[in-house]
């Protein structure tokens, strides 16, 4: 059983726990910290003197790939127009959801996170961000026809591709085109019923 009664900590311990708790607070500034650095390097071409491109610098100096550099970026951007609502995400993986999105979104699907969250009684995740996202800006859905659309453009640039092809290796290909204008006419001719 927990007592509720709070105790004095000795000095020792008193200064245990401020470096302990600078510790943690370091680790929560980090990645924006990180993201910051990254991008005035960038922005500033910082890395010049030593590395052709950003994405050189990024994977010979840190050993990242440009899109490492650039997640740590975007949540930095994202956690500075987060700031003003006083809930600092904690991680780069929890608000990367938000990054897709606009500036307001990103307030409002952060919000709706820290909601469901609270409901949940679990602390917020990049799960339970994606999941706010979601329900802010629901992912466009395809319609079966604007998919069979474009499945049947796909098949007609492979087909012209192709018809390219025997071109450049056979003159006498004609015969097999005229067959396959013939064939799309009968396909376009309205049916009989």
């Amino acid at each position: 059983m927990t007592s509720n009664i709070l105790t004095q900590l000795d000095s020792k311990e008193l200064s245990r726990l401020e470096g302990l708790e600078h510790i943690v607070e370091r680790g929560k500034q980090t990645f924006i910290e990180v993201g910051n650095a990254l991008a005035e390097i960038r922005d500033s071409k910082l890395y010049r003197q030593t590395h052709k491109t950003f994405e050189l610098y990024c994977r010979e100096k840190w050993d990242w790939t440009k899109t490492t550099a650039n997640r740590f970026i975007q949540a930095s951007e994202t956690v500075n127009n987060l700031t003003p609502i006083g809930v600092i995400p904690t991680s780069e993986s929890q608000i990367r959801p938000l990054a897709k999105l606009d500036k307001d979104e990103q307030y409002e699907a952060w919000c709706k996170a820290n909601e469901i969250a609270d409901k949940q009684d679990k602390p917020v995740t990049g799960a339970i961000v994606q999941q706010a996202v979601d329900e802010i800006k629901p992912k466009p859905t395809i319609s079966k026809a604007k998919c069979a659309k474009a499945a049947a453009m796909f098949s007609a640039d492979l087909a012209i591709r192709r018809v390219n092809e025997i071109n450049k290796h056979d003159p006498g290909f004609k015969a097999a085109v005229t067959k396959v204008i013939e064939h799309c006419e009968q396909l376009l001719k309205p049916t009989e019923k």
